[in-house]
């Protein structure tokens, strides 16, 4: 039995279809948090949709190397 190695972006995986999903529910999070009016919750939403885009352009790095 063949163990195969999948590329993850901090534990989240790289593959189109499981990166799409997760980077949309990451976004979809932190923006909650980020319209709310408490500074401390809107300051972490910002920081997961920074974390969202960090896994996007991995995620679309990823993908161009598979094209390859």
């Amino acid at each position: 039995m063949s163990k195969e190695t999948f590329k993850t972006f901090k534990g989240r995986s790289l593959e189109s279809v499981d990166a799409l999903k997760n980077i949309a529910t990451i976004i979809e999070s932190g923006h909650l948090l980020a319209i709310c009016s408490d500074p401390e919750y809107s300051d972490v939403g910002d920081m997961i949709i920074d974390f969202a885009s960090q896994y996007a352009t991995a995620a679309h790095a990823y993908a161009l190397e598979e094209k390859k």
